[in-house]
């Protein structure tokens, strides 16, 4: 979905939105395929579905949140203040755009297993690497470039279908590695609390226990997104 940054339809609608993007200091404008321009606006547009919610009476008994969500899951559940939550995503954004090596991401109509099958076949050096379990037959893939191409022109000619994805890096794969120490001091600048309600990663597809959310959130940068397997988890949790 095309980045916003202006609140859009929210912020005409409801006060304490147009507020919220009044109050705060993202990237203005710029190239919305950029991710350190894309992150804080995404993470701003979190806030303001938060806030939205909360003015129609609806409250959530847990949360996921895919990718950088996991931030504002986070917040959501108290482990993080909402002027830190903004901060940490215009840093994210930036630590991963500076990533030295351009990379892609596509995504393939398949489920993982296929897809980890032409990988092995295609790329079998992580030069490609599955980077999100996002639904049953949803497989997201990341890479070199050039790599990545051939393993979605493969996919196609299976009959696949396989879609390039708008960014210029390959996040959640390896090619993300050497920047993840940045964004582990950046975590440690602010400060994480032990969340309050209860939230599921997308690291470990399990319940966060709050115990280290500098590791967790600085390992997500190259770890993929196991989607499927942390909504799974929400069946068994007593909430």
């Amino acid at each position: 979905s095309p980045v916003r940054l202006d609140g859009g339809a929210w912020a005409r609608r409801f006060a304490h939105v147009a507020a919220l993007y009044a109050d705060v200091d993202v990237p203005p404008g710029g190239d919305a395929q950029s991710t350190a321009v894309a992150q804080p606006a995404i993470a701003l547009a979190s806030l303001a579905g938060m806030r939205a919610l909360a003015t129609v009476g609806i409250a959530a008994d847990v949360v996921v949140g895919h990718s950088l969500g996991e931030l504002a899951a986070l917040c959501w559940a108290g482990a993080i203040d909402e002027r830190d939550l903004l901060r940490l995503a215009m840093r994210r954004g930036q630590i991963m755009q500076a990533a030295s090596a351009p990379g892609a991401m596509a995504s393939v109509a398949a489920p993982a297993e296929e897809v980890a099958a032409l990988l092995a076949e295609l790329a079998p050096s992580e030069e490609v690497v599955i980077a999100g379990y996002n639904a049953p037959r949803q497989t997201v893939i990341a890479g070199v470039p050039a790599s990545l191409d051939m393993v979605v022109a493969q996919a196609r000619t299976q009959g696949l279908a396989a879609v390039r994805l708008p960014v210029t890096r390959a996040f959640h794969s390896p090619l993300m590695r050497p920047v993840t120490n940045a964004f582990r001091q950046a975590l440690g600048e602010v400060r994480l609390a032990t969340p309050t309600q209860p939230v599921v990663s997308t690291v470990t597809g399990a319940r966060v226990d709050g115990d280290d959310l500098v590791e967790l959130l600085a390992r997500q940068l190259a770890a993929p997104v196991r989607f499927v397997e942390a909504a799974s988890a929400l069946g068994p949790l007593d909430v």
